[in-house]
């Protein structure tokens, strides 16, 4: 019988052109695909990539056994969602990427169960957009709520959420704050925040996070001029971090915390993390509709709705502060 996971290791190879990239992508080591390569070459006689300048092209052997390797695993996909289809759904596999879409859950959930009590939901955390990418192509999530930087990042069914604004956050007692004393958000681009805190650093979270992705992004002109000095595993320890002095961190609207240690201001231009949920492909948001449709109220009410406060109404910075204007810098 053939091995589909095998079939999987030339898809990756042809899609990265590269054995490192492809290793990642399919969560093995870099030596057992190459090994794997090498016995499959020895055993069909054939070569199936060419190797030039550290980039892997299919030979014309490689290229027809990758078409028939992409068209077995699309059958079985197909198989697989037709045999379930006959029992009708009876488990959903949720995945979640971030801490946002974890509350999400735990709070839309009971009153999904009430009108789906015949369905059971599984949740597991994959830790990152990437691996929730795999998990719904390889069939082993029906769909996955993210928290990322950008709509481009999956192919398949993909519905947004909501988009949220981001702060930063800056030390109360840093002198630079004094000129914007009793003004709620300043509006700061990226060069004006390097040349009022030139030295503090900032506490971002692990790369491949949504943020760190928009933060690098903002700073992109400014690459030498930006340092980090410390990760953080969530908005809550960053917030910790520099209410104790430690540097500077970008915060979501909707984790504000009114502090007298710490300072927010706007960014210029403004930068926005997306909240959305990915589905596996084949299906469609209307296989979900009510399970998405909870999600939407959720966010509608807790991140985007019309009736939440303001930037300005949640953290006024002084009770003075509606008669001044925002200064942009």
């Amino acid at each position: 019988m053939v091995n589909l996971r095998y079939l999987e290791y030339l898809i990756a190879l042809e899609e990265t052109g590269n054995m490192t990239k492809a290793a990642q992508k399919l969560f093995i080591s870099q030596s057992n695909l190459s090994q794997f390569l090498s016995h499959e070459e020895k055993s069909l006689g054939k070569k199936l990539f060419i190797r030039s300048g550290g980039k892997y092209t299919p030979t014309p052997a490689g290229a027809l056994y990758i078409e028939y390797a992409k068209n077995m695993l699309a059958l079985t996909r197909q198989f697989n969602q037709k045999l379930a289809a006959l029992s009708g759904p009876t488990q959903i596999h949720i995945g979640t990427t971030s801490a946002t879409a974890i509350r999400m859950l735990e709070d839309i959930l009971p009153k999904y169960r009430l009108l789906h009590p015949e369905e059971e939901v599984s949740i597991l955390d994959c830790s990152n957009i990437d691996t929730a990418i795999y998990s719904l192509e390889r069939g082993n999530m029906d769909l996955v709520f993210v928290t990322a930087h950008t709509d481009k990042l999956y192919q398949g069914p993909c519905r947004i959420l909501a988009k949220e604004e981001l702060f930063l956050a800056v030390p109360a007692n840093n002198p630079s704050c004094a000129r914007y004393d009793g003004i709620p958000f300043p509006r700061l681009t990226a060069q004006k925040i390097l040349q009022l805190f030139p030295l503090c650093p900032f506490i971002l979270p692990y790369r491949g996070s949504s943020i760190r992705y928009l933060v690098d992004d903002f700073f992109k002109d400014f690459l030498l001029n930006y340092h980090l000095i410390h990760n953080a595993s969530d908005i809550t320890a960053i917030l910790n971090m520099v209410a104790s002095g430690l540097g500077l961190g970008f915060i979501p609207l909707n984790r504000l915390q009114e502090n007298p240690k710490i300072k927010y201001f706007s960014l210029s231009p403004k930068i926005y993390r997306l909240h959305a949920v990915f589905i596996k492909p084949g299906a469609s948001a209307e296989n979900y509709r009510d399970l998405i449709d909870h999600a939407v109220r959720y966010y509608k009410k807790n991140i985007t709705g019309t009736s939440l406060p303001t930037a300005e109404q949640k953290y006024p910075g002084s009770k003075n502060s509606a008669a001044k204007k925002h200064p942009q810098a």
